[in-house]
């Protein structure tokens, strides 16, 4: 296995892939793609290849599988890597909650987004003590714009509760900071007073939208405010959600580890970190096997039974 990634990213995804044994003696070399780093060793692994000639290193070794990280903001990078290593053999792209489906149209091999649903679940459960009840009457499902209502709907479907969604309504006369400024969010769904609802996205950048939309839901009257994330960037800062969470504008947030948690961000009353480890993990061994990955790609049944035993406790 080969890695590639940025410098401030390759210690985090060595110390989670020591908790895999097998992961780790597999792992051969990395790549750092925003810094030169060749001939240094990170957790026992060389650094190998920078940005420049991490292809070329490829090629001359004997490598299986390819294991690429990098932060959404130089994701544009990741396409004609993706189309070079495709030449090379490669038959298929597996990633864990593609922003914008639509990257599958840039190449010409099998390209699967699998999501992190079951785990988000679990987590919830796991965090309030069981404190939440997945049924119509108590639980209701947020997606806080139009273009996040797959991920809700899909979540409202294998829960059986409400669903409810945000319009996101802006400024086209204007540009601030490279967009259109949100002017407002409106809300389009069922009554959620009194009830506990969890806002889905799949990713947390600044975070103003996200905190505009929990003050919305906590004007509707709503018992508990949860979200969940995939990926947790926090790019202004945390000190906009410790004042957030200080007036009761949110109860918890979930994100993956899939992406680097700074360790103040660990240490967040208001913050929960999903272990995905074992998830991917799966994965790749199921792919080793050759076996059928489609039991990841929609986990329905496995989430059915998981929330049939809950509701029965």
């Amino acid at each position: 296995m080969f890695i590639i990634t940025t410098a401030e990213r390759s210690e985090h995804i060595m110390s989670e892939m020591k908790r895999n044994l097998e992961w780790v003696n597999r792992i051969s070399g990395m790549a750092i793609i925003d810094s030169e780093m060749v001939g240094q060793v990170i957790d026992n692994v060389p650094v190998a290849a920078t940005r420049d000639d991490m292809v070329d290193y490829i090629k001359g070794q004997v490598i299986d599988e390819v294991f690429i990280d990098i932060p959404h903001a130089k994701s544009r990078e990741l396409t004609p890597l993706v189309m070079e290593l495709e030449n090379m053999g490669v038959s298929n792209i597996i990633t864990i909650d593609a922003h914008d489906p639509r990257v599958q149209n840039s190449i010409r091999i099998g390209f699967e987004s699998v999501a992190p649903t079951y785990q988000m679940i679990k987590a919830i459960a796991k965090s309030l003590n069981n404190d939440i009840k997945f049924t119509p009457e108590n639980t209701m499902m947020i997606s806080p714009d139009e273009g996040g209502m797959g991920r809700c709907v899909y979540y409202s479907q294998v829960l059986g509760v409400q669903l409810g969604m945000f319009y996101k309504r802006r400024d086209f006369s204007r540009i601030v900071d490279g967009r259109n400024p949100i002017v407002s969010h409106e809300f389009l769904g069922d009554n959620g007073e009194g009830k506990d609802v969890i806002v889905v996205d799949d990713m947390i950048s600044s975070g103003d939208s996200m905190i505009d939309v929990c003050k919305q839901l906590k004007n509707l009257n709503a018992r508990r405010i949860f979200v969940f994330s995939s990926f947790g960037l926090f790019s202004s800062g945390l000190e906009r959600f410790d004042d957030a969470f200080k007036e009761g504008i949110f109860d918890r947030i979930f994100t993956t580890n899939l992406i680097y948690q700074t360790p103040e961000l660990l240490t967040k009353e208001w913050y929960y970190s999903v272990d995905m480890s074992k998830y991917v993990a799966l994965i790749v061994d199921t792919l080793n096997h050759d076996k059928s990955v489609s039991q990841f790609l929609n986990p329905i049944q496995k989430i059915n039974d998981y929330v049939e035993k809950y509701n029965l406790k």
